[in-house]
């Protein structure tokens, strides 16, 4: 009993113990900031200030929005040819896996369709001066390198573009952001034309391929549907009275099935073959634009109280974490009397807070 009266001190005095070490541990870091306060705060109202001043030397940028939502246009004509096709075991497969939402936003981001972009002449107004030429050109890109250049000019396209869908519509929508109203307007306005003629690029190089498989099957077809015609005629010439023969009727029925199916799929084939012709050299849009860019107005928000707010935050982490460096240096040259140096600290941050200007000019006239 005593044993164990004894066992359960020992452990309140070791858990006393361990709050007590916790607790100046504490405090022992709030005297180093405290200790460094006017460390911390300086370096805090510098990164607002240097935050502040970027912000506003920095040139207004404007930025245009728009929105598309693919269609499958060719998912009948897709199905139609699979469905035959898939009669002499060859599959065409469907071309809705690349009208998706996804499948656009990553056409946007692509360094073909960028690079595409970046060659594109535009044209503009700056402070009543006339720009003109390709991205490089108006954004005056200055290298010898005209490789360089372009790259440079796509660099900064990826970087200024945002590109994100929307799961519950299917919509992809796109934002271009740049030093001129114009520019980001005719930017946007270029990546939707590029999209579209990849489209129909995509679009006619499949009905080629497709129109050139049919056709080659619309001409085997037709051999087989002729040499069945002469079948059946071959049987009638030879048996003009094959209805008193049962064998001879089995015969004709079975004649007479074959042509109707060569007939069926030959005009099957044919109407396939004539469809894929029209999808070589239709030209409406895949895509529909939901919300096509517009010329912006405005500038874009400076965001100046988000910023300075988290330069004072960064600021004073920085701060405080030379503080703890600084204190951990000369913690050895002074005793240990946490709990004295915490009520002296506080006492003296305080009396700072009330009277900042005093403190600015300690800081100036140390002496």
């Amino acid at each position: 009993m005593h044993r164990d009266e004894f066992n359960e001190q020992r452990r309140l005095e070791q858990d006393s113990a361990i709050g007590v070490e916790s607790e100046i541990s504490t405090l022992r870091l709030l005297n180093a900031i405290l200790r460094h306060r006017l460390l911390v705060c300086l370096f805090a109202i510098g990164s607002a200030v240097l935050v502040a001043i970027v912000t506003f030397v920095a040139p207004r940028t404007y930025t245009t929005t728009a929105s598309l939502m693919p269609q499958d246009a060719a998912r009948a004509n897709g199905n139609v040819l699979s469905g035959l096709a898939a009669q002499f075991g060859v599959p065409l497969g469907t071309s809705s896996s690349g009208q998706s939402a996804a499948f656009y936003a990553g056409l946007l981001r692509s360094r073909v369709l960028l690079m595409q972009a970046a060659l594109s002449d535009y044209e503009l107004r700056h402070d009543n001066v006339p720009l003109r030429g390709n991205l490089p050109t108006v954004l005056a890109i200055a290298t010898s390198d005209s490789a360089h250049r372009m790259a440079l000019a796509r660099q900064w396209l990826q970087a200024n573009l945002e590109v994100g869908t929307v799961q519950e519509t299917g919509l992809v929508t796109l934002s271009v952001r740049s030093p001129y109203p114009e520019l980001s307007f005719q930017i946007a306005a270029r990546l939707l034309m590029l999209v579209d003629a990849f489209n129909q690029g995509r679009r006619r190089t499949q009905a080629a391929s497709e129109r050139i498989f049919v056709d080659g099957r619309v001409k085997d077809a037709a051999e087989k549907l002729s040499a069945v015609e002469q079948r059946l005629q071959e049987f009638l010439q030879k048996n003009r009275e094959y209805r008193n023969s049962p064998q001879l009727i089995f015969e004709y029925d079975r004649l007479g099935r074959a042509l109707t199916m060569q007939q069926s799929l030959y005009t099957a084939l044919a109407q396939a073959e004539e469809q894929a012709r029209v999808e070589e050299i239709r030209n409406t849009p895949v895509v529909t634009v939901v919300d096509p860019p517009e010329l912006p107005m405005q500038p874009d928000a400076r965001l100046l109280i988000i910023k300075t707010f988290l330069a004072v935050v960064v600021g004073a982490l920085i701060g405080c974490i030379i503080a703890l460096a600084l204190d951990g240096l000369g913690r050895e040259l002074r005793p240990s009397r946490d709990r004295e140096d915490f009520d002296e600290l506080r006492k003296a941050t305080l009396h700072d807070l009330q009277r900042p200007f005093r403190a600015i000019l300690r800081i100036a006239h140390p002496g």
